[in-house]
C-alpha cells in the first residue's frame, strides 16, 4: 500500500481529512452524542473548576466544555488519519487551520486556544507559513504521552456542524461505490472489544518495555531529547503510546458502529476503518458471526508497475497517463506524453526490463531482488537472514518508487535499484522528471506513486468489486486497497474475479495470498 515516505506531513483540519465517526445512516438526522478522545490524565471538570473560563465569551459551561473537548480531540485524532505522520518532523505540533474551526461553530477559537495555553494544557507553535500550514498546537509534556479515553460531546450545534461537513464525503462514497458502502450500512460488523482492548493494553506494556531497553529512556524522555538535537535521526520513531491510542480509537469506533468512508482526491482510493486497522486486530472482528478472510495481491506495487513497462498495456490503461499529467506539469506539454510512450516502447524488451517482469510475475520479487542485490555486493555479506534481505529489497524498491529524482545521488537505495534495473529506473525517472525550474517541494515525483495508486483503485474498486456485486450481490466484500476481504467460504470465488481482472488488465497471472482474519 503506497505511502509517501519522504515528505514530512502537515495536516490541517479540513473536510477532506476530518473523517472520524462518520455513520453512513446519517442523512438529515444527527446523533445526540458524538465520541471524541482525550488524554486519560486530563480531567475537564477539574480543569474548568480550578480555572474558570471567564475569558471565553460563551455563557453555557457545558458548551464550553464540549468545544474544548473537540479542539483537544483534534490534536490526538488528526495525526492518525495519516499513517506516516512524523511527530519529530513536526516537533510534535499538529497544524490546525483555526479558521476552519469556525465551520464547526467555534467562532471564538482564539479564546479557547489562549485559555488552554494559559492553563498549561497546550503549546502553540510560533511558525506560520502562509498558504502552506497554520500554526500548530500540541499537548504539554503532562498530557503528550497519555493514553486516551472517550468523551461524549452533546452540544447539538457542534455535532450538526461536524456531520454536515462530512456529508459531502459520505454522499460521494455512496454515489461511487454503493456496492461497498452497503456492507457497512447493515451494521453487521462485530468486534470482540474487550479482548481487543486487553490485547492492546498488554502490547503497550511490552512495547514500552522494549522501547526503554532499546533507548534506555521513556518515550517522553526520548522525544524531548530528539527535540533538543540539532541533527535528528532520519528514521521515523514509532512511539508505543501513539500507536496504542490510534488502534484504540479504531476498535472503539468499530464497537460503537461509528464507521466512516471516504474517497481520497489524490488517487481515488476508498478509505474505511479497515484500511487503517493494524493487522493483529483483525482476528477480533467478524461479520454477522462469520469469520473474515482476505485475498491479497502479492508484490502489488511492483506488479502494477509493469503496466508502465509495456506500450500496449500502458496505452490501454489511460488512468496512468491522466494521473501522470495531473501531477507532473512537464507532461502537460503537448509532445511529452507521446515521448513517454515512445520511451516505454524502446525499452520494454531490454534484458533488465524483461528480468524485472519475470521476477515480479512469479510472486517472489522482493526475495529474488534481494538475492540480486546480495550477489552484486549491494547488500553486505554479513546479512544472511532471508527476512532481513527481503526487507532491504522492499525498502529499496519503495524508495525508488516514491523518492524524487533529486534524491538519486543522496539515497543509496535508489542507486541500487538503478544498477539492477537501469532501464526500468529510467522509465520511472522519466515519469517523475522535473522540468526546468521545478523544486523538490513541488512534488512532481508523486506522478509515479499516485499513478499506481490510481490504477489499483480502478482495478479493485471499479472492476473487481463491481463485477462481484453484479454477479453475487449477497457476498459481503470489503477492500483494503490491494486486498479484498469476504466471509470464509467465498474466498475462492473472490480469488477468481481478481485473477481474471488482473490478467485482463496487465496480461499476467497474479500470485494471490489467502489470509484468514
Amino acid at each position: 500500500m503506497i505511502r509517501e515516505i519522504f515528505d514530512s506531513l502537515t495536516i490541517e483540519i479540513t473536510e477532506e481529512n476530518q473523517i472520524s465517526n462518520v455513520t453512513t445512516k446519517v442523512e438529515n438526522a444527527y446523533p445526540t452524542e458524538f465520541t471524541v478522545y482525550l488524554p486519560e490524565n486530563l480531567d475537564l471538570n477539574k480543569l474548568l473548576e480550578e480555572n474558570p473560563p471567564t475569558s471565553i465569551s460563551l455563557s453555557n459551561d457545558e458548551h464550553i466544555k464540549d468545544n474544548i473537548a473537540y479542539l483537544l480531540h483534534l490534536i490526538i485524532y488528526l495525526p492518525t488519519v495519516k499513517k506516516d505522520y512524523d511527530y519529530e518532523a513536526n516537533d510534535g505540533y499538529v497544524p490546525i487551520n483555526k479558521k476552519k474551526l469556525q465551520s464547526t461553530g467555534i467562532h471564538n477559537y482564539n479564546e479557547y486556544i489562549t485559555y488552554l495555553e494559559n492553563c498549561n494544557v497546550i503549546h502553540v507553535g510560533t511558525r506560520y507559513i502562509v498558504g502552506e500550514q497554520s500554526r500548530g498546537i500540541k499537548f504539554t509534556n503532562i498530557y503528550a504521552f497519555s493514553k486516551v479515553i472517550t468523551y461524549r460531546i452533546k452540544k447539538k450545534t457542534l455535532i450538526k456542524a461536524i456531520f454536515k461537513n462530512k456529508q459531502a464525503f459520505i454522499d460521494l462514497a455512496q454515489r461511487e461505490y454503493p456496492y461497498l458502502n452497503k456492507w457497512w450500512d447493515l451494521n453487521k460488523i462485530n468486534i470482540d472489544y474487550a479482548s481487543a482492548k486487553t490485547y492492546l493494553d498488554e502490547k503497550l506494556e511490552q512495547d514500552q518495555q522494549t522501547f526503554f531497553e532499546k533507548h534506555q529512556m521513556t518515550e517522553e524522555e526520548y522525544f524531548q531529547e530528539q527535540m533538543n538535537r540539532r541533527r535528528r535521526k532520519k528514521n521515523k520513531v514509532k512511539y508505543p503510546t501513539y500507536q496504542y491510542n490510534s488502534a484504540l480509537m479504531l476498535i472503539h469506533r468499530l464497537h460503537e458502529k461509528e464507521y466512516f468512508m471516504k474517497i481520497d482526491k489524490t488517487a481515488g482510493r476508498y478509505h474505511t476503518i479497515f484500511t487503517q486497522l493494524p493487522k493483529e486486530l483483525k482476528l477480533f472482528i467478524k461479520y454477522d458471526g462469520n469469520q473474515l478472510i482476505g485475498v491479497d495481491l502479492t508484490n502489488s506495487q511492483p506488479l502494477l508497475a509493469t503496466a508502465l513497462l509495456d506500450k500496449e498495456i500502458f496505452v490501454s490503461n489511460p488512468i496512468l497517463m491522466e494521473t501522470i499529467i495531473r501531477f507532473n506539469p512537464f507532461y502537460q506539454e503537448q509532445q511529452q506524453p507521446t515521448m513517454l510512450v515512445k520511451l516505454i516502447e524502446e525499452n520494454q524488451n531490454k534484458p533488465d526490463v524483461l528480468n524485472y517482469k519475470r521476477i515480479v510475475e512469479n510472486g517472489q520479487f522482493y526475495e529474488q531482488f534481494g538475492e540480486l542485490l546480495r550477489q552484486n555486493g549491494l547488500i553486505s555479506g554479513d546479512i544472511t537472514d532471508a527476512q532481513e534481505i527481503r526487507k532491504l529489497a522492499k525498502t529499496t524498491t519503495f524508495t525508488s518508487f516514491y523518492a524524487s529524482n533529486f534524491d538519486f545521488k543522496r539515497i543509496k537505495a535508489i542507486k541500487y535499484f538503478h544498477d539492477t534495473f537501469p532501464n526500468v529506473y529510467n522509465i520511472f525517472s522519466a515519469i517523475k522528471y522535473p522540468k526546468k525550474g521545478t523544486q523538490k517541494k513541488d512534488k512532481v515525483h508523486k506522478a509515479l506513486s499516485v499513478s499506481l495508486q490510481a490504477l489499483e483503485a480502478e482495478l479493485f474498486l471499479k472492476k473487481i468489486c463491481q463485477r462481484i456485486d453484479v454477479s453475487y450481490p449477497n457476498i459481503p466484500i470489503f477492500t483494503i486497497h490491494d486486498s479484498i476481504v469476504t466471509t470464509v467460504g467465498n474466498q475462492e470465488l473472490v480469488k477468481q474475479f481478481i485473477e481474471e481482472a488482473i490478467f485482463e488488465t496487465l496480461q499476467v497471472e497474479p500470485i494471490l495470498k489467502i489470509e484468514p482474519w
